[in-house]
């Protein structure tokens, strides 16, 4: 799994092409995701393909929220090239969110203060899609600014599933609840803080799992 949007929307093929028969799975933000059928963007959307796309027919409007690199990145475009005659598409960058998450400072005040200053110009919004696998921690306050009305997709929850589903399709699940999970960090920069951050963040309940750190696979 790569959990990193910028990575993940940069150059994918970089490793997918000496890997053929490794499963990768990136972090995206996912239009695919909540366009795929049955969900309101999608009934929303075909509705506006029947009619003139002229009128004044209220296009449904999507905000992403990403890295600076992320918003720049050929994906992006190209996924906005392709929806856009269907849905109002709005980006912005908010890198601030991950200096927030990593210092565990997501309750400060700057940092809520940063978000309004974004979000407010967005009220209206039908959907938001968080681009990078940092904006997952900073979902609570989000959805506080945003007042519980938009529909919020993020790429962790996405990525999570479709690992999920590889696993339990190729038989590979550990099925012996019993058994310790063991999960290893590899971070070729861990230090005591950053590994603070890890244990933090993911919030592994110890009697279940076996977590080691490493600096090198």
């Amino acid at each position: 799994i790569i959990a990193y949007n910028t990575m993940s929307t940069s150059d994918p093929e970089a490793l997918r092409e000496p890997y053929p028969d490794l499963k990768i799975i990136g972090t995206y933000p996912n239009f695919e995701h909540v366009l795929k059928p049955g969900t309101i963007i999608e009934e929303h959307s075909l509705k506006l393909s029947e009619k003139n796309l002229n009128s004044s027919s209220k296009k449904y409007k999507i905000l992403i929220l990403a890295t600076t690199a992320t918003c720049r990145s050929d994906y992006l475009n190209e996924k906005m090239n392709l929806y856009s005659d269907l849905i109002d598409i709005y980006i912005e960058p908010a890198d601030m969110i991950v200096k927030a998450v990593e210092n565990n400072e997501v309750d400060e005040m700057y940092l809520r203060n940063y978000l309004n200053g974004i979000l407010i110009p967005y009220m209206d919004i039908d959907a938001l899609i968080l681009g990078c696998t940092h904006f997952h921690f900073a979902e609570p306050v989000i959805r506080k600014i945003l007042d519980n009305k938009v529909s919020i997709t993020s790429g962790c929850e996405i990525a999570a599933k479709e690992c999920y589903d590889y696993l339990s399709k190729n038989d590979k699940l550990n099925k012996d609840q019993d058994d310790k999970h063991i999960i290893k960090i590899v971070d070729a920069k861990l230090t005591k803080k950053r590994k603070e951050t890890f244990l933090r963040l993911l919030d592994f309940d110890k009697n279940k799992h076996d977590i080691t750190f490493s600096t090198s696979l």
